[in-house]
């Protein structure tokens, strides 16, 4: 009267790649802030950058120069991209299972994260 063995799936597959994306983007995201703030308290004002850039390009510019505050950005982009690429890997997993619904609500949610970052981006 136990359970039905369930047999080895795709989910099953993606679950330790799933929990590596989220342990190394919570790990590289604390790292690049801890490294920004450092830099920040270390060299303060010094020409390194004390804003916040909003695009992409210069807070990769700025970070790749030193800018404490576009590493610190880096940092809290890759912590906000790290839930999003574990969607995305859910959405491969539902869809090698051929799970219909799954894959049709994660690749919902998926499409609202996007959109919130391209609203985001379009409204600041």
């Amino acid at each position: 009267m136990g359970h039905k063995p369930r047999g080895h799936t795709a989910s099953d597959e993606l679950a330790p790649v799933i929990g590596w994306t989220l342990l190394i983007g919570v790990l590289t995201s604390a790292a690049l802030i801890t490294v920004g703030f450092v830099l920040y308290l270390v060299h303060g004002h010094g020409g390194l950058g004390t804003s916040a850039p909003h695009q992409l390009g210069p807070v990769l510019r700025g970070a790749l120069h030193g800018a404490p505050m576009g590493i610190v950005t880096l940092g809290l982009l890759v912590l906000l991209v790290t839930p999003v690429v574990r969607v995305a890997i859910g959405l491969i997993g539902f869809a090698r299972e051929h799970d219909g619904p799954m894959t049709a609500a994660t690749a919902f949610v998926l499409t609202m994260l996007l959109l919130g970052f391209l609203l985001g981006k379009v409204a600041g």
